[in-house]
């Protein structure tokens, strides 16, 4: 077409270029990819530092990683002054050429409007949305918190579509015309996205239905949901503020608002650590949790936040001139942390169905937030992706659980073997709970497993509480503990009742050795002394509370027990007794008893009112009730007998209370 004065020729691009902004875009897609990963890697370690090092306590990690914001964008800001001085331009808005971060000092400076409008709102949004994360991080799986962020879209639209004008063609006031540029906000066609929102709803809700087969406490996803709904609402916010006009007064810079929203956050953060969790917070476990992954996770937070504001800075509008590829990027990333959430982890179902659910509940949320972001594809590929995809995902949660478990298994042949030729063994410890104080149960634990006694061992814990706990008790009993199993047994039959429980339930596969305690163990001094200077890989009975004699007629089914365990009258009129619920057995000495043995004492000890085992009286106890049986007074002092240990010149006559003296029974004896 020639060239008129109504009709001029463009000029071509200059350096031959044919696209102006293909370089910063591109520069700015790798920029966003590597924040992306980032943001993925602070997800794991969150999830690492909460769950697998047992540190749950997610207040205090947002209230540390938003700290260490504030301290991020302090640094970061001198170092853009560092760089005015030198007069290197290093960021600038899109608007204008000239536009620089040469002013960057006194652009921290705000006014009290922007402060009240701008920076407390979205302080609030990211002190929550970073704590209401973390929970779910610590009671979900991250699979699972992983599809609930996938509903952020779906709230991008709801909020748009409030925030928009009734008519596009139409501001909805002359305030939101006065300060923005354009009305970015139009009103979205939610109904023409019906099928991409049905299936994300769907998908969501078959995953969830997944997950409580798989015993996951939903509840704990109301906070993840309010936190994308949080998320959301900053993303809508972003676009607002990148659309004010920089001669209103409500123009700020996003690196900016950040610098000003950081200290805010990280008091609210701090606010809930105060309330929440700094009455239980246990400071020793900080160390064992691993200091360094800590500041590491709060440090890639700061880069994440930081750098996705500066990017913003430079770029801000990249999510509305390309948004279907802010939207994949998205997508990618939480794929990726759900894959890697399976290989990590395994898949948390214990059910064929919970795991088909799961599976199909992902695949479904992933595909239609695809077609979501590319509305235009084909139902049929998108049909062909889903299956594909689904296929890929079942096959890789299979081979993932597969793999965990082949590698405990070569874990637990490689330990079987290494402890046949070595003072290596398994040491379990049984811990009957009530209502006692957690934070003292799990610094009695601590004090047991760090023992130079039990250097060399593998030591696992299991708690059986008698209380009836909600699934976040539990967990957090578990998490405080780092027990390996918290099971709720009917509150009946004493500690001792818990102690058969468990010899019942793993009589095949009980550690070489076991300790049995109390929640609350009595004398601890005297407890440590005699365990760490008794105890020995040939130790078949050790008890670790007072020890006397006693004439069985003290009281009654005491001669009864006896016939019963050792198939014989007792020889004299006296044994050995312990009391206080707490002694170390090895399972060559347990297994002296038969299985049947035990599980008859412990439906005697679990047996309801009426019973005849209830027909004791005692001076100190005239009732005997299913939940406090006298018996199982009786049985706390017999457990030397129970264990073939109850000759007073063995055990008894022997025994001091500074554990200087041989207090045991050995298996070779």
């Amino acid at each position: 077409m020639a060239m008129t004065k109504d009709n001029p020729q463009p000029l071509p691009p200059p350096n031959g270029s044919s696209n102006v902004h293909s370089l910063p875009l591109a520069k700015t897609m790798t920029h966003g990819s590597i924040i992306l990963i980032l943001s993925a890697v602070v997800s794991l370690t969150s999830r690492h530092i909460l769950v697998d090092l047992k540190f749950p306590y997610p207040a205090f990690l947002s209230s540390y990683q938003t700290v260490f914001l504030v301290v991020g964008t302090r640094v970061v800001h001198e170092f853009l002054v560092c760089c005015d001085q030198q007069q290197q331009p290093l960021l600038h808005r899109g608007r204008s050429s000239n536009s620089t971060f040469s002013s960057a000092k006194t652009r921290t400076e705000i006014t009290a409007k922007q402060f009240k409008t701008l920076v407390v709102p979205f302080a609030i949004m990211t002190a929550l949305s970073i704590v209401f994360s973390n929970v779910g991080l610590l009671y979900l799986s991250l699979s699972f918190v992983q599809v609930l962020k996938m509903s952020l879209p779906l709230f991008v639209l709801i909020i748009k579509y409030i925030l928009s004008p009734p008519n596009p063609s139409e501001p909805r006031s002359e305030t939101y015309e006065d300060i923005t540029e354009t009305k970015k906000l139009t009103s979205p066609q939610i109904l023409i996205g019906a099928p991409q929102v049905g299936s994300i709803l769907c998908g969501i809700c078959l995953t969830a239905y997944g997950e409580s087969l798989a015993l996951s406490n939903l509840i704990f996803a109301v906070p993840v949901i309010l936190g994308v709904f949080l998320d959301s609402m900053k993303t809508v916010a972003f676009e607002l503020v990148e659309g004010i006009r920089e001669d209103c007064d409500l123009a700020i810079d996003p690196f900016v608002l950040v610098y000003h929203v950081a200290p805010v956050a990280a008091g609210i953060t701090a606010c809930f650590f105060v309330v929440l969790e700094i009455a239980t917070i246990r400071w020793d476990i900080l160390t064992t949790a691993g200091g360094l992954t800590v500041i590491f996770n709060c440090v890639l937070t700061a880069v994440v936040l930081i750098s996705s504001a500066l990017m913003r800075s430079r770029y801000p509008s990249l999510s509305v001139d390309h948004p279907t590829l802010t939207n994949l990027s998205s997508i990618l990333k939480k794929t990726l942390l759900i894959l890697l959430s399976f290989l990590c982890w395994g898949a948390s179902a214990k059910t064929t169905l919970a795991t088909l659910a799961i599976t199909l509940g992902t695949g479904i949320t992933i595909l239609g937030s695809l077609w979501m972001a590319l509305p235009q594809t084909n139902s049929r590929h998108i049909l062909f992706l889903f299956l594909l995809f689904n296929t890929f995902l079942t096959g890789f949660i299979s081979s993932s659980d597969l793999t965990t478990s082949l590698s405990n298994q070569l874990l637990q042949q490689k330990s079987s073997h290494y402890f046949t030729s070595s003072l290596n063994k398994t040491f379990d410890i049984v811990v009957a709970h009530y209502n006692e104080d957690i934070n003292k149960l799990a610094k009695t634990l601590d004090k047991i497993k760090t023992s130079p006694i039990l250097a060399n061992k593998t030591v696992n814990t299991y708690i059986y509480s008698k209380k009836a706990l909600y699934e976040t008790e539990l967990k957090h009993l578990k998490n405080m503990t780092g027990a390996l199993e918290v099971i709720v047994l009917e509150n009946v039959g004493r500690e001792t009742h818990t102690y058969l429980t468990h010899i019942a339930r793993r009589y095949d596969t009980l550690a070489d050795h076991t300790l049995y305690m109390q929640s609350d163990p009595h004398h601890v001094t005297a407890f440590m002394n005699r365990f760490e200077k008794q105890f020995s890989i040939d130790t078949g009975f050790l008890p670790l509370g007072p020890v006397g004699v006693m004439p069985f007629s003290d009281f009654e089914h005491l001669k009864e027990l006896f016939v019963l365990v050792l198939g014989e009258f007792p020889p004299q009129n006296q044994f050995t007794y312990t009391w206080n619920g707490q002694f170390l057995t090895s399972k060559e000495t347990t297994h002296k008893t038969s299985l049947q043995t035990y599980r008859y004492l412990e439906s005697l000890l679990s047996a309801p009112q009426g019973h005849f085992i209830h027909e004791e009286k005692k001076d100190f106890k005239q009732d005997s009730s299913p939940s406090d049986p006298i018996f199982g007074h009786s049985m706390e002092r017999a457990m030397p007998i129970l264990f073939h240990c109850w000759e007073p010149a063995v055990l008894a006559d022997t025994c001091d209370a500074e554990g200087e003296k041989p207090c045991q029974c050995k298996d070779n004896n």
